[in-house]
């Protein structure tokens, strides 16, 4: 099967012609979390640590604190999630729980970046492929191209770009994307 260029996607790159150029790509993502409780109920420091460690988060600040005015202490926590969504199902579950209040709660992600010179000059067109649909030929799940999944083994060179999402076979399908070069050719543009 042939991934096809969509005809009206091709047009002249604004970068062409001007050398290679630097890349961003990001290396990695900081996600913390702040909550801070009116009440924890019946929860101890330990027991709020192995909540959050199931959610895969770590704690690392715990303190009770009373503001001036105030007649209980507010509890808060301070931590680091593998993910938003972790740091997010964390708060959602304390919120839901009867017994704690929680007061206040924030995500905070920053997200790091690694500049890379580019040894290429960018091409000339930039174009993009339509969405076309391919089957597995083990368990004929049909999906989109990009619903594809990769994988790659950590020991040797061996993997694959086109794993099933449903049963996980590797080389799943066979394509190939159109060429550009004949696109540009078939259309009269050099």
């Amino acid at each position: 099967m042939i991934i096809r260029i969509k005809r009206n996607s091709v047009r002249k790159n604004p970068d062409y012609g001007k050398g290679p150029q630097s890349v961003f790509e990001q290396v990695r993502s900081d996600v913390t979390f702040f909550i801070s409780f009116l009440s924890i109920g019946s929860f101890k420091h330990q027991d709020l640590d192995k909540m959050i460690s199931k959610f895969e988060c770590r704690m690392t600040t715990f303190r009770m604190t009373l503001a001036p005015g105030d007649r209980l202490p507010v509890c808060e926590v301070e931590g680091y999630a593998y993910t938003p969504e972790h740091a997010q199902g964390l708060i959602d579950l304390f919120k839901s729980l009867a017994d704690v209040r929680v007061k206040d709660s924030r995500i905070d992600i920053k997200n790091h970046f690694a500049e890379y010179n580019s040894i290429f000059e960018p091409s000339k067109y930039l174009y993009e492929y339509e969405d076309t649909k391919v089957k597995c030929s083990a368990c004929g799940h049909e999906m989109s191209l990009g619903e594809l999944e990769s994988d790659y083994s950590d020991y040797d060179s061996d993997g694959s770009s086109s794993v099933c999402p449903k049963c996980d076979e590797w080389d799943c399908c066979e394509y190939e994307h159109e060429n550009i070069n004949d696109v540009l050719e078939e259309m009269g543009l050099e």
